[in-house]
């Protein structure tokens, strides 16, 4: 089942940099957002929405620090995973010859998961900080079908990608 993989580093690009460097930048940047406007929170906050982008059930806006904790936590999790690219999950059989492709590929992956999850992040903090009066439709019907259809998107890329690396051409 766990089959023996190398264990190589694999060095970033200029790509590579400004991916982490931007996600760095902008989660600082929603942490700070969060301590500057929590203050001036009303006591109930909206803490989800329907389908339609309205809010249908509201929360303490203690709610927000839960909110953050587990985006953090994926956060750092998604990021300290990166650091062990032999433990990833592959479709082909991972060996010294194609171990540095595959590897630069799924870390390269992560990263721009990671930095997705904080753009979907931000505007969840940015709908949640809004004063309720002012949102019509906080996230409106674009949001879900986009966020979805953007996954579809992106695992499509993944498995076309990772088979034109891994084909014998």
């Amino acid at each position: 089942m766990f089959e023996k993989r190398p264990k190589i580093t694999i060095p970033k690009n200029s790509t590579d940099l400004w991916i982490d460097r931007f996600s760095f930048l902008l989660f600082f940047i929603i942490w700070l957002s969060v301590f500057v406007y929590y203050p001036d929170l009303p006591d109930e906050i909206p803490t989800h929405f329907n389908g339609r982008g309205q809010a249908d059930a509201f929360g303490s806006k203690q709610s927000i620090w839960v909110l953050m904790g587990v985006f953090s936590s994926i956060f750092i999790g998604i990021y300290i995973l990166n650091k062990y690219p032999h433990l990833h999950n592959y479709s082909v059989k991972i060996t010294e010859e194609n171990a540095l492709k595959n590897y630069r590929f799924s870390t390269r992956v992560l990263r721009v998961v990671n930095f997705l999850n904080l753009l979907v992040l931000a505007y969840i903090l940015k709908t949640m900080l809004t004063p309720y009066e002012k949102q019509s439709t906080a996230f409106g019907g674009w949001f879900l079908p986009t966020v979805m259809i953007g996954n579809l998107v992106l695992i499509i890329y993944i498995f076309v990608k990772a088979n034109k690396i891994n084909s014998k051409t």
